[in-house]
């Protein structure tokens, strides 16, 4: 497997790569003591389990050429044979993205994403790992990621990487009618330079 980085012409490529999740079980907030005890997530199989298309749902890799300077973001390839089975995107210093929070500092991983016939074979790690490195070169302390309380499977990824929790936003999708019922969950990285942690 070879991972390469991409430029925006080759996003068509990344693009065909599909965005999907299957949907079985989701980590349900719970309020302790009306919040002020902290929320607790409680995994709860689904009865009707479904598939979440985040391209349908949130636009695609054409998207955010149109929506963001991209100046500052990598975009990575993950090849088998030549053939792509896996993507990543990264943000870095680009103004209108709150998820940096107006910080040089902090980068997000925008999107990572493994076809279904590649995936459990390393390719989501190598894409992880690839990203970091990126990050690290432009000095970023701190890897950010979003998802949700429904992609249970994305959760037990990035906290297997080595990422916290950090924040859960109960009602951050409640004007959108086709998510709003799902919780945000942000999890965090901290990035060591290479040469380790400094006195």
């Amino acid at each position: 497997m070879d991972i390469i980085e991409i430029g925006v012409d080759d996003l068509p490529r990344y693009a065909a790569i599909a965005m999907r999740a299957e949907i079985t079980s989701v980590l349900e907030p719970v309020p302790v003591g009306g919040g002020m005890g902290g929320i607790t997530l409680k995994e709860v199989p689904l009865q009707t389990p479904y598939t979440k298309d985040y391209d349908k749902d949130g636009g695609g890799p054409q998207c955010w050429v149109r929506d963001f300077d991209v100046s500052n973001w990598a975009f990575f390839l993950a090849l088998q044979d030549g053939v792509p089975v896996g993507g990543a995107t990264v943000a870095w210093n680009t103004q209108g993205v709150n998820m940096l929070e107006g910080s040089r500092d902090m980068g997000v991983l925008w999107d990572l994403r493994v076809c279904a016939r590649a995936r459990r074979q390393g390719v989501g790690t190598a894409l992880w790992d690839r990203a970091v490195a990126w990050l690290r070169q432009r000095q970023v302390t701190l890897l950010k990621v979003e998802t949700q309380n429904v992609n249970v499977n994305a959760c037990a990824f990035y906290r297997a990487r080595g990422c916290e929790l950090g924040a859960i936003h109960r009602f951050a999708y409640r004007n959108d009618p086709k998510v709003a019922h799902e919780t945000m969950l942000l999890w965090y990285l901290p990035i060591l330079p290479l040469d380790g942690p400094t006195d």
